[in-house]
């Protein structure tokens, strides 16, 4: 349910890559434990346009169970598609 909401209002202009819930705070190392971000979900992606990324962002930020929304990248790549990678915080 939580990542539905987030990904039902998707414009066509976005493709997400990847969708982590809860992410691993470092690479897993023998004999460590493993350490996840609670309460946490990263979503990297391309847009083709800069206005549908920023109104998704400003939608996902009106969901009544998420706390804040960080954009950690946003730029071009190699091949001149704009990537992004927001970190959602839940309540």
């Amino acid at each position: 349910m939580l990542i539905n909401e987030i990904v039902k209002e998707i414009p066509s202009s976005i493709l997400l890559t990847e969708l982590i819930f809860n992410p691993l705070e470092k690479k897993i190392k023998a004999g460590e434990a493993v350490l996840t971000t609670d309460k946490s979900i990263t979503v990297t992606g391309t847009t083709l346009s800069n206005d549908d990324f920023t109104h998704w962002i400003e939608n996902i930020e009106k969901i009544k169970w998420i706390d804040k929304v960080l954009i950690a990248h946003f730029g071009k790549n190699d091949a001149n598609e704009t990537e992004f990678s927001i970190k959602i915080r839940l309540k």
